[in-house]
């Protein structure tokens, strides 16, 4: 192996081993903040809900059996996942990694901002730093046992990159 290689590319080893530590967290279930996996089973009773009736339990969301805060769009969309895939971990995987887009979003956030401004912070250091949020052990259960929060997450970073890009100029 060369390890020139991987000395001049740490960013991109830095992320893959941070994502297999994801992988392997995945397979052993890692829940270290211990709600995730508690919010992610009660989800499943609602998706459970909306696959015998869809209408009625989208017309009556706020008077279901299983109350939560979790939004319906999101139930719904492990309830189309569960149709397509049928096997529960493998949609739980594919969430996990729509939900590793924030970090790439965070990324071209940080790129936008920093990229020109500072000697120091070259795409490969923004990159490395983009990556702390593969460490963050609350990040890290909500991507293992898919939580809305997450997919919210990601679609605020999407906002704020398009809201970067419109704001300095790049459009």
């Amino acid at each position: 192996m060369n390890f020139e290689f991987i000395k001049k590319n740490y960013h991109i080893t830095t992320f893959i081993l941070l994502y297999f530590s994801l992988i392997i967290g995945f397979l052993f279930g890692e829940n270290t903040t211990l709600g995730p996996k508690f919010d992610f089973e009660h989800a499943l009773k609602q998706v459970q809900l909306f696959e015998e009736n869809f209408f009625h339990t989208l017309l009556n969301y706020d008077n279901i059996i299983y109350p939560t805060r979790i939004s319906p769009i999101f139930i719904i969309i492990i309830l189309y996942l569960k149709k397509i895939f049928i096997n529960i971990d493998l949609v739980r995987f594919i969430l996990l990694n729509i939900i590793v887009l924030n970090q790439i979003y965070f990324y071209k956030c940080l790129k936008l901002i920093f990229l020109n401004k500072n000697k120091f912070l070259d795409k490969k250091n923004l990159f490395l730093l983009s990556t702390i949020l593969l460490l963050s052990p609350s990040f890290r259960s909500n991507a293992i046992w898919p939580e809305s929060a997450m997919l919210g997450l990601l679609f605020f970073n999407i906002s704020v990159y398009y809201f970067l890009k419109f704001k300095l100029g790049y459009f």
